[in-house]
């Protein structure tokens, strides 16, 4: 989570970041929006678009490896169109 919000604070503005749990109301619908499952946690996505067309990207990583550096090139691989 800390390595989370370090990437939010310094990409302020040009992403919007959020942290969410998996069980209780708009928890559980963004979950479900994005296929998460209790077992897949800790997980970082990008979505984009809306609830009719949602593309979602989901960073490949084990829970170790979820750190700034790796958020950030996810985020930069993204942008590059590099993401499928």
């Amino acid at each position: 989570m800390k390595e989370f919000r370090k990437v939010a604070k310094e990409m302020q503005g040009e992403f919007y970041f959020a942290f969410s749990g998996l069980k209780a109301g708009v928890e559980q619908r963004v979950a479900e929006a994005l296929g998460v499952h209790d077992t897949m946690v800790p997980a970082v996505f990008i979505a984009r678009g809306n609830a009719n067309d949602l593309k979602k990207y989901k960073m490949e990583a084990e829970t170790a490896d979820i750190n700034a550096h790796n958020i950030k090139q996810f985020i930069e691989k993204y942008r590059a169109g590099d993401l499928k």
